[in-house]
């Protein structure tokens, strides 16, 4: 299906399948709304409009263009991502895995809550993000040639699965402690 111009939602919970937007802004009349989009191949997303922050989910999708993901709660399964990306004050409330990032992805103050796990991110940009926490909150990701600006990053111990982050740049990042102490 496929949805023009704007448009008002008065509901608290949307599943789109196959759909594809054309208008610039999509409005839920409920705080605290959840949007969930299986199967699209997007070219591009409306600005969500939304009073609190929008729980957004993107399963089994194609992101064809470069899309613009700003202060949102954020899930994302079986995602292709044709071209860099942004992400703007969102917060992944679940673990982000096996998603190939393309260079130039910025992510700015983005929260990985339970971290990443074999995600492919080359040539990108963190900037004030939070890594996620606990010994496998970075499990089996290549993270090379990265710039990372005041991140946090979690204390891995001897033994935990660990990503590769060779060529990357730190500045100004701390490791943060995820034990029964933090």
């Amino acid at each position: 299906s496929e949805l023009h111009g704007d448009v008002t939602l008065p509901f608290d919970k949307v599943v789109c399948e196959e759909t594809y937007f054309h208008g610039k802004l999509l409005k839920m009349t409920k705080g605290g709304s959840s949007i969930s989009l299986k199967r699209a191949r997007l070219r591009t997303l409306p600005r969500i409009d939304c009073d609190g922050k929008i729980n957004l989910s993107l399963e089994d999708c194609d992101l064809l263009e470069s899309l613009t993901f700003q202060g949102m709660l954020l899930n994302l399964r079986s995602i292709h991502c044709f071209k860099p990306c942004e992400f703007l004050e969102v917060e992944f409330p679940s673990k982000v895995c096996e998603i190939n990032f393309p260079k130039n992805s910025r992510f700015y103050n983005v929260r990985f809550k339970d971290g990443l796990r074999a995600c492919v991110a080359n040539g990108c940009r963190f900037e004030y993000c939070n890594l996620g926490y606990g010994q496998e909150a970075m499990a089996d990701c290549l993270m090379t040639q990265c710039n990372f600006q005041s991140c946090r990053f979690p204390f891995l111990e001897d033994g935990s699965p660990v990503s590769n982050f060779a060529g990357s740049n730190f500045v100004n990042c701390r490791i943060q402690w995820s034990g029964p102490f933090a």
